[in-house]
Parts: C-alpha cells; structure tokens; sequence
C-alpha cells in the first residue's frame, strides 16, 4: 500500500509550497484544503505527479498560508484483473498551528502579512485568532507581568535583607570594639572605676550578641529571597520558551533576556 509524507518546501512572498513524497504506486492523487471554517474543499495543483511509479516527490501549491493544512489522499494502482484501485488513507501536511508552532512557516508569515487564522468552534462563538494574534497574547499575558512583579518582590526583599546583614554585621563589629575597649580600661583602672568599666563592657558584648543573631536571622531570609528570585526567574524562562515557540522572531518585541536584579 502506497503512503505520503509531507515536508515543507519553499517559501516566498508570503506562500508555501509544500512537497509529498509518495512511497509506493499511485493512481489518482488528490490534494486539497478548507481555507477556513465553513468554507468549501478546494483542490490544490500538484506539480509531477506521475502515475503508478514506486516513489516520487511532487511540489504542492504554492498557497496562501492560510490553506495549510494540506490533506492528500488518493487510490492505489489497481492489482493485474482489477478495473480500479482501493483507496489510501489520507495524510495531512504541517501548519502554523501545530504544537510545535509558526517556525517552520515563519518566512511565508513574515514576508506577506496574510492573516492565518486557526479553525473555530462555530455556535457564535470568539473569532478565531491569527497566529500573530496568539503571538501578542503569549508575550503580553498576565502572566509574564505577574512574574516580573513576583521577580521584583523578592528582588527588594533580597537588598533589604543584604542591607539588614551589612548593617547587623557592622553593629555587632562596633558594638564588640567598643566592649574590648572597656574591658581594657577595666582592667588598667582601680576601684570603683573598674566595676563601671566591666558593666559597660559587658553590656556592649550583650549588644554585640544580639547584633549577630539578628545578622544571623537576616541571612536566613536573604536565602529565602534568592531562592524565591532563582524560582521566578526559572518561571520567567519557561514562560519566554513559551513565547519563542507562539511566535516568529520578527514578531517578538519583548525583552526575552532573563531578568535581573539591580
């Protein structure tokens, strides 16, 4: 039994061509699109085709892009006694709404400007989008804008946390010079001098202490805002990759870089 495959041929000027290899002997072949929901099937010329040969590959189009998805169908060639051939089933090219995305038709999108629009469901409901429509929703989604504020949050938290350490850090340091500085006149003065000395020493080492174990407290938390910045920023990504495989690259006019934090 004879079977297609199709691949993409060329693009220019906003159409496709669009090759089918066919494995096997073949009758009659036959290639057609539905431009749009709703509308008729129409046929598509095919360029070298020729009859009950073992294997060929003929150029299909060239189309708008907006009749992509290409189905082929066709019989085989009929066995020796038999009048007619049995039917093949059927195989359906490629289009800018495949999982994959618009890339492999990005040329013929870019270059003519025609409007691809994806099947609907029909019952009133919303217009079908373009493909360059799905693009600008991709890129300016609610939730590529909560992802930046999210990213921004912990990126205020982490320099406010940063500075809570540098600040603890640098008290604690003052708070135990100041404290080695009345040990030292403690132990060089006489009574009663000596007994006010250790008290303020004392006090200033109990200042340092608890300068430390804030610093101490604060680093814990800067390592809650890194992590929360790393998961933004993996969330971020993500939702970029996203937005690469909706769109062309003319047609992306964000920043795609990862975020940063100033």
């Amino acid at each position: 039994m004879a079977t297609f495959y199709w691949s993409n041929g060329q693009a220019q000027g906003g159409v496709q061509t669009m090759l089918l290899t066919i494995v096997g002997e073949v009758k009659d072949l036959w290639v057609t699109s539905t431009p749009s929901p709703g509308t008729s099937v129409q046929r598509v010329p095919v360029q070298g085709f020729q009859e009950c040969i073992p294997m060929q590959t003929v150029t299909c189009g060239p189309v708008p892009v907006s009749f992509l998805p290409l189905v082929a169908s066709g019989t085989g060639c009929p066995a020796p006694g038999q009048a007619t051939g049995f039917y093949l089933p059927t195989a359906v090219s490629a289009s800018p709404n495949d999982p994959i995305g618009p890339g492999p038709f990005c040329d013929a999108l870019t270059a003519g400007g025609i409007a691809y629009t994806t099947p609907g469901g029909g019952g009133g409901g919303p217009p079908p989008q373009t493909v360059h429509e799905k693009c600008d929703a991709a890129q300016n989604s609610a939730q590529l804008q909560a992802v930046r504020d999210w990213f921004t949050y912990w990126c205020s938290a982490l320099r406010t946390d940063q500075s809570a350490v540098s600040a603890y850090v640098g008290a604690a340091a003052t708070a135990a010079a100041i404290g080695a500085g009345f040990l030292a006149a403690a132990i060089a003065a006489g009574w009663p001098a000596v007994v006010v000395f250790a008290i303020l020493a004392s006090v200033c080492f109990a200042l340092a202490l608890v300068f430390s174990i804030l610093a101490a407290l604060a680093g814990v938390d800067v390592g809650i805002d890194e992590s929360g910045l790393a998961s933004a920023q993996q969330s971020w990504q993500q939702l970029i990759a996203a937005v690469r495989k909706s769109c062309c690259p003319a047609w992306i006019t964000i920043s795609t870089n990862d975020l940063v934090c100033p």
